[in-house]
């Protein structure tokens, strides 16, 4: 619990000092980097992988897997848009659940922050790039009242 604990003030002070995303919008190009394929980090707990597309008009396109003893046990599609307001817009439809919408919030060079009030869980979702190439997929809200927190750290893997 402490970890989690821990996990939540760094990425919450992290969210706290990133520049608002109204001060200067974001083009999609802005956020091209994590197009390409991602799986999780050596040593870390589960299988995930990510696929993002390369920006496409005005969207990047999104596929995600989660697999437990080689067999896949949720995926969801994904895709981040440009509105013509400006807003850029994360939307993920996860195998068993509604799709939900989260409008970037927050921003820095190395982080994305994806935010919607409308949820408990989740209410946030974030990436943030690592000086290595590799990047951290967060999601975090609250279940019953209580403050959940997910971390995936992933590396690029080649595309198949």
């Amino acid at each position: 619990m402490k970890k989690l604990a821990l996990a939540i003030a760094a990425w919450s002070l992290i969210a706290s000092h990133a520049s608002s995303a109204e001060e200067k919008k974001l083009k999609l190009e802005d956020v091209a980097w994590l197009s390409g394929c991602w799986k999780t980090k050596e040593g870390s707990p589960g299988d995930t992988f990510e696929i993002w597309t390369k920006v496409i008009g005005n969207m990047m396109l999104g596929i995600g897997a989660e697999a437990k003893n080689g067999k896949v046990t949720s995926h969801e599609y994904m895709r981040i848009e440009a509105l013509d307001n400006g807003d850029l817009v994360f939307s993920a439809k996860p195998s068993d659940k509604d799709e939900k919408s989260f409008t970037l919030s927050s921003t820095n060079e190395h982080n994305l922050v994806f935010e919607s009030t409308k949820y408990e869980f989740p209410q946030h979702v974030i990436y943030r790039r690592e000086k290595d190439g590799s990047i951290e997929a967060r999601v975090d809200g609250t279940v019953n009242g209580e403050k959940r927190a997910k971390l995936v750290p992933m590396v690029t893997t080649p595309c198949q």
